[in-house]
């Protein structure tokens, strides 16, 4: 074989395999380039950025690990991760009863603060199934002083069992999990990635996903319960730098690539932030069970999912003064007519007739009131008297809607016509009772 070359070069190497397939077709292989003794070291674009992450290897592949503290008090710190208290003056792990009505399960009240961890991962696409990578999954946890997230990365797709190996011992100490729409999204793709492995999930039997409680919570006052959305309008938490979710994956392909790697510092910085926000929002919510008359949740939406995440849980009594409270609040004439036939309806149930008939009475210029006012007095009074006359003014009330929906007045609702025959047929019944 002519010429030099340099055996620890790869490219060298592949110059000189190249010259030897030119002409001749076919070689020996003892012509060809010996193979460097040693492996040719990776360069890590990701090291460059930063320098003090810690390398775990695992089976040959290897991940980085990163470790970022956030104090409690909402000061933000130097890269503008913050952390709200839930009141001024006060930070730390959400209670784990205030945990346990939000996840509607009594099981998060014997758990430690240090065993709750709060999840959250950024992937390679938005549609999960098997060919979705997660490339970086975060944990944080609340410790004394502060808010700990550790970011576990993978830096090539090869590299993937050394992600899955650290995320099982991180999650080792872990029997409760808090993510925001962890089950519909980061929790099956982790176990997806788990088994693509051939390894076993380890994910932590209990899992409070607060999508759920903070929908109850804000639908009613907020247009997207995005963590974005909650933020900004709940937690008061304007970020200094950000990048959009959607351009996460076509970074993290770059990165691989070698393409700007510098790019990957805010995807960093949005994914603490995600976990971070996490917790205050844990910590927010809580406070929202133990002070639900704190001026911050004195809509009457927030006062009417705090009746529906306390009602969930069995204590009917508080979530019934948040009904109430939530009537009071109503900042329109529909929203507390449907506010007061809901806590109406409550009432009769829990045998607190009088309280219910104080609300119909009170509005009996509506229709559903009026039909309410009939049914009592004809199955529990027997006074078909009353009952029919209750009738007739709802029979009257229907025709008035109906007249001023021809004209154009108001809008008839799509119910009308099954109203109108109940109303018949109740009118129908009560005259012939009268008239024995």
């Amino acid at each position: 074989m002519s010429g030099e070359f340099t055996p620890h070069d790869p490219a060298e190497r592949q110059r000189a395999l190249l010259n030897l397939m030119q002409g001749s077709g076919l070689m020996r292989a003892s012509e060809l380039p010996a193979r460097p003794a040693e492996p040719v070291p990776r360069v890590s674009p990701f090291e460059s950025l930063y320098p003090d992450a810690e390398l775990i290897r695992f089976e040959g592949c290897r991940c980085r690990r990163l470790v970022s503290t956030v104090g409690l008090g909402g000061e933000p710190t130097r890269q503008g991760y913050c952390c709200p208290p839930a009141r001024a003056g006060e930070g730390g792990p959400p209670p784990a009863d205030a945990l346990a009505i939000l996840a509607a399960d009594e099981r998060w009240r014997d758990l430690d603060p240090s065993q709750i961890f709060y999840l959250d991962t950024e992937t390679t696409g938005l549609s999960g199934g098997s060919g979705t990578y997660v490339f970086l999954v975060g944990i944080g946890r609340f410790e004394a002083g502060g808010f700990v997230v550790e970011q576990y990365f993978m830096e090539d797709y090869a590299d993937e069992p050394a992600l899955l190996a650290a995320l099982e011992l991180a999650l080792a100490p872990a029997r409760g999990l808090v993510t925001y729409n962890g089950l519909g999204f980061d929790v099956p793709l982790l176990m997806t990635r788990w088994l693509m492995n051939r390894r076993r999930p380890s994910i932590p039997e209990l899992h409070l996903d607060l999508l759920r409680p903070a929908r109850r919570l804000w639908r009613g006052r907020l247009e997207s319960c995005s963590l974005g959305s909650i933020e900004r309008n709940i937690l008061g938490i304007r970020r200094l730098s950000d990048v959009p979710g959607m351009l996460i994956p076509q970074i993290y392909f770059d990165f691989a690539r070698g393409v700007r790697p510098e790019r990957m510092v805010p995807v960093v910085d949005h994914h603490v932030q995600d976990i971070v926000s996490l917790g205050a929002l844990a910590g927010l919510m809580a406070y929202a069970l133990a002070n639900p008359d704190d001026p911050r949740f004195d809509h009457a939406s927030d006062q009417c999912g705090l009746w529906r995440l306390l009602w969930a849980c069995g204590r009917r009594e508080e979530g019934l003064a948040r009904l109430e409270a939530a009537t009071l609040a109503a900042r329109d004439e529909e929203q507390a007519h449907r506010l007061s036939m809901r806590l109406a309806r409550l009432y009769k149930g829990l045998g607190r007739i009088d309280d219910a008939l104080a609300i119909w009475h009170a509005r009996a210029g509506r229709l559903d009131p009026l039909i309410e006012l009939a049914k009592h007095a004809e199955h529990t009074l027997k006074d078909h008297a009353a009952a029919l006359g209750y009738t007739i003014r709802a029979m009257e009330l229907l025709a008035q809607q109906a007249d001023l929906a021809y004209h154009g007045a108001i809008e008839m609702p799509g119910h009308h016509q099954a109203a109108r025959e109940a109303i018949q047929q109740r009118l129908a019944r009560l005259r012939r009772k009268s008239m024995r």
